[in-house]
Parts: structure tokens; C-alpha cells; sequence
């Protein structure tokens, strides 16, 4: 991403607030733009465009930390990873631990509720 086409990709990332912050605060996102990504690789630059369209579709919405919606998910979030993060551990053991797994070969042991006859 050259310096053209992330003052372009910054510009299109401005669209995506609501138009009556855009017009207040353009010139703050841009100067702030620019300082965060002075001497930054393209990838630097992109991770900057991305933060300020998703602060834009934040705003649009009403996910600020002015809301009560914004308030709600900021404090479930960190449950919500916890129980993925949990969920995707549950399953990688599932997946590496062939031992605990049943079988499904005749004459193997499996629990069942039924009593074997003799």
C-alpha cells in the first residue's frame, strides 16, 4: 500500500462514520492517521485504515462506549473468547487424544446400560 492509496483507503474509511462526526472530526482522524503511520509498513498502514473503519461502523451502530449496547459488549466480550477458547481446547484434545475415543470394534469394551448375559 503506498502513501497515495492509504490517504485514499483512510478517506474511505472516514465514510463510514456518520456523516455529522465525519465533517466534525476528519481532520483530527487524518493528522492522527498520519502520525500513527509515519515510517509504518503497508501492513502497519492497513491495520490504521481498519481501526479507524471500524471505529465508523462502531458509531453507525450505536456500539460506542457512550451506549448502553457498547457498555454490554465490552464486558461480555471477554467472556465470549474465554468460552470459544475453551471450546476450541475441548475440541483439539478430542481430536489428539485417539485413546479416550471408543472404538466401535467387536468384542471392545464400551460402557452400555444393558447387563451382558453369560
Amino acid at each position: 500500500m503506498t502513501q497515495q492509496d492509504s490517504s485514499r483507503a483512510v478517506r474511505w474509511a472516514l465514510r463510514l462514520h456518520p456523516a455529522a462526526y465525519q465533517a466534525e472530526h476528519e481532520a483530527e482522524f487524518t493528522a492522527i492517521y498520519a502520525e500513527a503511520t509515519q515510517g509504518a509498513g503497508s501492513i502497519g498502514r492497513l491495520r490504521e485504515v481498519l481501526d479507524v473503519a471500524g471505529h465508523g461502523l462502531r458509531l453507525r451502530t450505536g456500539l460506542g462506549s457512550d451506549r448502553m449496547a457498547g457498555q454490554v459488549l465490552a464486558q461480555t466480550d471477554p467472556l465470549a473468547v474465554a468460552v470459544a477458547t475453551g471450546n476450541g481446547v475441548a475440541s483439539l484434545l478430542w481430536l489428539v487424544a485417539p485413546a479416550s475415543k471408543p472404538s466401535g470394534r467387536p468384542g471392545s469394551r464400551t460402557c452400555s446400560s444393558s447387563p451382558t448375559r453369560a
